[in-house]
């Protein structure tokens, strides 16, 4: 079998023997190829490469950012994708039930069974987690600026692990609120909004510990919105407390539905966050679901996902 294993340089320590012959022993009986990250976006171009070279399955080493570039990489194709998760928050991998040790992650990979997974199809991009404007994309802006590599050690970040997804809301509360007029196309009704933070998704929690969706599910065949029609900071606070246990939508504010198909025009052009990472600045967000879109391992018993 032809394994290529696209490691994020930027989640594991310093590439070194140790890893190295760790994933050798895992995978010494087939045809496998390790590769290590250099730059944002060369997940992806590894993961197109090695499904042109015949690739069988595609292994993403990292966090929800790495599988994101893989998938991508690989969209339109059969190729399953193995997770061993040493991101920050892993919210993928969480919600699979894929363990964080390596070894038994690497067993999954070759024991497990594909399953097929919505996508969320943003302007021409796949997305298999959450994606948001408003606040929690000056949430996670904050959070992986202050985090980069060139100002915190990589031992440091690995410790603080998705606490900095946290640090990252508390420091945008005392900065200046992101506030968007929203115009919400869904499944073609459309509404006006004035609003601080919108959350579309298929999952349910954000960073680790935030329930933001909780309907949310990642074969449900529809997108989950969250949206807080709120020009306070303190009922904000609020709905981010409430996010803990996913009881926001009782609160002023709450704007909670689903469907398959949203248009979002914002004034001003507003940051995207998706997958952990920011994924771009518009005033147009086309989000649509893709059923079934993309095959991940999962543990089980292996079986034909195509």
């Amino acid at each position: 079998m032809k394994i290529d294993l696209i490691i994020n340089s930027q989640t594991v320590p310093a590439r070194g023997r140790e890893l190295d012959l760790a994933l050798w022993k895992k995978f010494r009986k087939h045809d496998c190829h390790l590769h290590y990250t250099r730059h944002a976006g060369h997940a992806l171009d590894i993961a197109r490469d090695a499904v042109e070279r015949g690739c069988e399955i595609l292994v993403a080493v990292g966090g929800d950012g790495t599988i994101h570039e893989v998938a991508n990489g690989s969209r339109d194709t059969k190729v399953p994708i193995g997770i061993i998760p040493t991101g920050t928050a892993n919210d993928l991998a969480r919600q699979l039930g894929i363990p964080f040790d390596l070894q038994e992650a690497c067993d999954i990979i070759l024991e497990g069974r594909p399953r097929r997974l919505d996508a969320i199809n943003v302007n021409g991009t796949y997305f298999l987690t959450t994606c948001g404007i408003g606040f929690p994309a000056r949430s996670v802006a904050i959070a992986q600026t202050l985090f980069s590599p060139a100002i915190v050690p990589r031992p440091f970040k690995r410790r603080v692990g998705q606490r900095i997804y946290m640090w990252g809301v508390v420091l945008a509360l005392f900065m200046r609120m992101p506030r968007h007029t929203i115009r919400i196309r869904c499944d073609g009704d459309t509404t006006m909004y004035r609003s601080m933070s919108f959350i579309i998704g298929i999952q349910p929690i954000l960073g680790g510990r935030f329930t933001v969706l909780p309907q949310a599910d990642l074969n449900a065949g529809r997108l989950s919105c969250y949206l807080i029609e709120s020009d306070s900071r303190t009922l904000l606070w609020k709905h981010i407390q409430a996010t803990r246990g996913g009881s926001q939508a009782d609160l002023p504010g709450a704007r909670l539905f689903a469907a398959k198909h949203v248009i979002i025009e914002t004034t001003p052009a507003a940051a995207m966050f998706g997958d952990g990472e920011i994924a771009g600045i518009s005033d147009r967000f086309d989000l649509r679901i893709i059923p079934s879109a993309v095959p991940v391992i999962i543990p089980g018993r292996r079986r034909d996902a195509s």
